[in-house]
Parts: C-alpha cells; structure tokens; sequence
C-alpha cells in the first residue's frame, strides 16, 4: 500500500495553516480549505471608523465549505454554501478518500467527533461590545471585571493611542444569556467609563454570540491533559487540531502545539504504511 501524498486542512486558521505548511514541506500536497473570503480564523483585524479591531471571535451558527481555487502544488479553497449543502461531518471537518484530513476547530455551535456529553469537552460563549473612542472620560479606568457579574472592560489599544479601542464582554450560561445583550454591556460601560457616548467616533460593535474558548480544561476532565488528542478512533484518516485539542496550552498556543502533534501522527501513518 502506498503512503497517501495529499493532505486537507479544513479551515484557515493559525492550526490548520502550520499544519499545511510543515506537511508541504514534507512533500505532501496540501489543499486548505476555508469557508470565508480571508484566512487567519480568529487572528483578523478590520477597521472600525479610524480603529483596527479584532474581527470577533467564532460566531455561532455559520456553515463551512468551499468552492476551490488553486495555486502551485496547494490549493485555498473558500466560498460558503446553504446551511444544509456541503459534505460535512458531524464534527464541521470535511475529509477526502485521497488522503488525511486535518480539522483545526469543530463547527461553530457543535462539539468535537466523539466529544459531547465528555467532560472538558464544554465550551464558553460570551457576548462583546466594542467602542472607538476619542479619549477615555476616566483614563485611569483601563480594566474592571465582575464580582457578582461575568462582565469585564478593558483598553485593547496601546498607552496613549488614539482612537481608544474599548472592549467590553460577558461569560454566558446556558441558564442566562443577557448578560451579553448591548444593553447589559453598555450599562457597564455607564458604569465604569461614564460619558463614553460623547466620545464615540465610530458606531459601537455588539457580537452577540461567539464561541470563546472551545473547551474548557477543567479539573473533572483531568485539566489539559483530558483535552483531545490528535486521533479519534471512529474517524481514520482524520487528524485533530486547535486551541481544544491536546495538553500543551490554551488558545493561540495550544493552536501550533497541537498542529506539531497532527504533523507528527500524519507522518508517523505514512511510516508506517511504507513499512
């Protein structure tokens, strides 16, 4: 049996693409495939009025996959498709016959193949609020986060930067999901920043509902090192990775630290069937 030679990296962002990188520099062809017209995943930026802020965290409810393009031995595929169309599995990771698919997030509102109902497998949502102001009414107020809430605010621009990038969010529950709401959040804002509306100069930004941090480690589920791994045993041929998977990290370093793990499994098949 000959080692597979083509590899998919189902999404765009940090995970997949040093995934694709390192399996093209191993010879294999790599096709990236992304449902929006950037890549990146999460790590993006768009202007606000005279500000950069970040583009969001995962909103909940879009679909992933995929009209094709291709350039040199890789290919970027993007695009989007009816919420029902595509080929998609259950995890939000398509695959190919011709070759392992590594999957770097599952589907934004679904968790990971084989993960719901396990412990650690939980994710948080939260609600955010962003604002560009001109200047901050109380300057020394660059952080406050809840005691009884799950609100914070902080300052995401640099010291002395203007405009003011001020970014506001709460934890949601399933039992309570208003704390998210514009309205809950600008009354931190009151609160905190009182004045803030006379120095807008950018219409504010409300994310409703967005995947924080796709599962929680937590000591139940035996903390990092109960996260998933790289390999599921119903799904072969498919390599996990992102900021869920693995014992090293959490976010943007969980994100490299489990795409060296998936290289490491990839390669370690083709041995093997070369064997």
């Amino acid at each position: 049996m000959e080692p597979r030679t083509h590899a998919i990296a189902v999404g765009g962002g940090p995970a997949e693409l040093l995934a694709a990188i390192h399996l093209g520099r191993v010879g294999l062809e790599v096709s990236v495939l992304e449902a929006r017209g950037r890549l990146g995943g999460r790590a993006s930026s768009e202007p606000v009025g005279a500000a950069e802020l970040g583009a969001g965290l995962e909103l909940r409810g879009r679909t992933r996959c995929t009209s094709a393009g291709r350039r040199g031995g890789s290919s970027t595929r993007s695009g989007s498709t009816r919420p029902d169309g595509g080929r998609r599995s259950p995890s939000g990771a398509s695959g190919s016959a011709k070759g392992p698919s590594v999957a770097a997030r599952p589907a934004p509102g679904r968790s990971p193949a084989s993960c719901a109902g396990r412990p650690g497998c939980a994710g948080r949502d939260e609600g955010a609020l962003d604002l560009v102001l001109g200047r901050l009414p109380r300057p020394r107020r660059t952080f406050a986060g809840g005691l009884e809430t799950r609100h914070y605010l902080s300052v995401h621009s640099r010291p002395g930067q203007s405009p003011v990038h001020l970014s506001l969010a709460a934890y949601l529950t399933p039992e309570d999901a208003t704390a998210g709401t514009r309205e809950a959040l600008e009354t931190v804002a009151d609160r905190v920043q009182p004045g803030w509306r006379d120095e807008l100069v950018a219409e504010p930004r409300h994310l409703a509902r967005m995947r924080a941090l796709t599962a929680i480690p937590t000591a139940v589920a035996g903390g990092l090192a109960g996260r998933l791994g790289p390999t599921l045993p119903d799904a072969p041929g498919l390599v996990l990775a992102g900021d869920w998977v693995g014992s090293e990290g959490l976010l943007m370093d969980a994100a490299p630290a489990s795409a060296r793990a998936a290289v490491g499994t990839v390669l370690g098949e083709r041995r093997a069937v070369a064997a």
